[in-house]
């Protein structure tokens, strides 16, 4: 069985719509990077498939205290990916210290 959700009307006024941050407004190259990303992340708190449907708002790519959206638009990330990136985005220590660690043990359980 599949149920399909029932769309309620945008509630923004028409200005606002054009916004490329605005649910309505449908990119084909956020379409594009969507579609590519649906397929391989998948969030707690995403709607996965409004965001496969309707393109909505998607950060490609961070460096430093920056990200970018699929068509190149730099925000600032002031809530840091939520608090678990107030070091930075991109940062190639961090990455080699994981990497490292990695390559010895990945994680191991607490519960025996």
């Amino acid at each position: 069985m599949t149920h399909t959700r029932r769309r309620r009307p945008c509630s923004r006024r028409r200005a606002e719509r054009s916004s490329p941050r605005c649910c309505c407004t449908v990119d084909p190259a956020v379409r594009r990077q969507t579609g590519q990303i649906v397929g391989a992340l998948w969030h707690g708190f995403s709607d996965m498939g409004a965001v496969e449907h309707d393109g909505r708002f998607v950060i490609s790519r961070g460096t430093g205290a920056h990200v970018w959206d699929a068509d190149g638009t730099r925000y600032l990330d002031a809530t840091a990916g939520l608090w678990f990136t107030n070091v930075g985005h991109g940062r190639t220590e961090i990455a080699q210290a994981v990497a490292a660690q990695l390559g010895s043990i990945a994680a191991y359980s607490n519960f025996g």
